[in-house]
Order: structure tokens, then sequence, then C-alpha cells
């Protein structure tokens, strides 16, 4: 039998940065469009990671010509990065994400 996880309630200051973002909700109904493209894609999320991590590794080395293997050393250093994430999510402390957090009375974010 698995033991229930520890749950980590939200910090004070948390809930005060979620309330005040929250607050500028429906404020600008574009502005509000445009967050909803940027979370619905996968694709806009990773465009600029993508285009910096092009960027770095296209340009010339000043000792070598170009940077080699340097896209394989940022590729292998995020698959690193998303283990340990991953190990850390499933088997760290659950937090309690704002938006699930009742005592904060949020406005929902639909369009």
């Amino acid at each position: 039998m698995s033991a229930l996880p520890q749950l980590i309630p939200l910090l004070p200051f948390d809930g005060e940065i979620v309330r005040g973002l929250n607050s500028w909700l429906g404020t600008w109904p574009r502005f509000d469009r445009s967050l909803h493209l940027l979370n619905g894609s996968p694709l806009m999320k990773g465009i600029p990671f993508i285009t910096v991590l092009w960027w770095l590794g296209s340009r010339e080395h000043p000792e070598s010509g170009r940077a080699t293997g340097f896209l394989l050393r940022s590729i292998a250093g995020l698959l690193c990065a998303l283990l340990i994430a991953r190990i850390l999510q499933n088997h760290g402390p659950v937090h309690i994400r704002p938006v699930s957090d009742p005592a904060l009375g949020l406005l929902p974010f639909t369009d």
C-alpha cells in the first residue's frame, strides 16, 4: 500500500502574485486572446527557444571556424534537465496549483 503524498500549500506571496495577475483578466480582450493562442499552441511555446538554440549553434566560433558539437551538447543538456524535472515531479512533494486552489477565488481564463 502506498502512502499518500504530502501536500504543500501555496506560499502567501505566491497567492498575492497570482491574485494580482488574475485581476487584469478581461481588461484587454486582445491580450487575453493572445495568451490563449500561446497557451494552446506547443509550436508557439517552442519557437523562441529553438530559434535561440539554432542561432547559438550556427554562429562562427572565433578559434575553430564553427562551434562543433554545440547543438548536440545543448540537446543532451535539455534531455537531462527534462529527465530530472520528471523525476522530481513524480517523486517529490505535491504542490497545489494556484488555479486549483479554491481559497484564492480566481476568475476563470476562458474565451
